[in-house]
């Protein structure tokens, strides 16, 4: 959901220093809490252990659907309002809920970079536990994307002080758009319309395909259709280990899962699934993009995508996503 479709119906913190064209001078400290972490605020412990904290932890702790192994979207963490000092007030995720009785309707109010930056505070001022599924029901999609938002924007922020100057420059030279590609990766492969580069260890790898075809009419967005490029182009270009092995997508277990959205205002198609390994037993978690590059005719796919066997790997897939966000057509 569009971070814009929000403003409907709701009430936002007013606008601060931090959001205008003076923002710039703003003093707020760097924020704060683990990578995909987020940190609910209730009036008293029984809310939290009780059936509104038992919504909240659901939702916000639900399983990510394109992974091999169960992984939380959040880890969840619930602090006292009568505790919520300063040091916990620069948390760059924070839901605050405040159910009281003497309300006569129910509030939802958002800030962006209150305390802290960067940050999202979301607060719920509801007059009773039912008003309280009746708004969370309404607008937890759209807390989780506000969220997302942010975890990304500081990930990429600490990525633009490690950036890879000498991979940013080809991919402008060579690709005509930019990513900010942290430090640790390295180009494995590149044609005159694919390059890989990866990220790798000693326990895991990560790494970023860039192709493209010339653009000739919308059915190339079509899900099917984007799977059968990719596939065909992990064939031709990304071996396995063992001879005649190659990469494609698993189709088996999980099928893949399909989005429509703006990404940095270019029309994009969203996918994630599993990759698997043919005629070897590797695989892994993927998102890719898919976005039509206007001005120069072409659909271009970004894709992420994660082999860490034995261990989580939502963190190292929010890692290459983020990367994949920054794109820019450069012309």
């Amino acid at each position: 959901m569009n971070v814009n479709k929000l403003y409907l119906g709701l009430v936002f913190f007013a606008l601060l220093v931090a959001e205008s064209c003076t923002t710039k001078m703003s003093t707020v400290p760097n924020s704060t809490g683990a990578t995909l972490e987020l940190l609910v605020i209730t009036d008293n412990k029984a809310e939290w252990t009780g059936p509104v904290g038992d919504t909240i932890r659901a939702f916000f702790g639900q399983l990510v659907a394109t992974l091999p192994q169960p992984e939380p979207m959040f880890k969840v963490v619930n602090l006292e309002s009568s505790a919520f000092s300063q040091m916990f007030q620069t948390h760059h995720n924070i839901l605050i809920v405040n159910i009281d009785k003497n309300l006569s309707k129910s509030v939802i109010e958002t800030k962006k970079d209150l305390w802290a930056s960067p940050q999202r505070v979301i607060k719920m001022s509801v007059p009773s536990e039912a008003s309280f599924f009746t708004e969370f029901g309404k607008y937890k999609q759209t807390f989780l994307e506000l969220f997302k938002e942010v975890d990304i924007e500081r990930t990429n922020k600490k990525f633009a002080a490690v950036r890879q100057v000498n991979i940013m420059d080809q991919l402008i030279t060579d690709f005509h758009l930019s990513l900010i590609v942290p430090s640790g990766y390295r180009i494995a492969k590149e044609t005159s319309n694919f390059m890989w580069i990866r990220n790798e260890t000693v326990t895991t790898s990560q790494g970023i395909f860039i192709y493209y075809e010339r653009y000739t009419d919308t059915n190339q967005l079509n899900p099917n259709r984007v799977i059968q490029v990719r596939d065909s182009v992990m064939h031709q270009y990304i071996p396995g280990p063992r001879e005649g092995s190659y990469m494609s997508t698993e189709k088996g277990i999980i099928n893949p899962e399909f989005k429509i959205l703006k990404l940095n205002g270019y029309y994009a198609v969203e996918t994630r699934g599993l990759w698997e390994t043919i005629g070897d037993y590797m695989g892994g978690p993927f998102v890719s993009y898919t976005v039509v590059d206007e001005k120069r005719g072409r659909v271009v796919t970004i894709e992420g995508y994660v082999y860490a066997p034995g261990t989580t790997k939502s963190l190292l897939l929010h890692q290459v996503e983020a990367v994949l966000k920054t794109l820019k057509f450069i012309d």
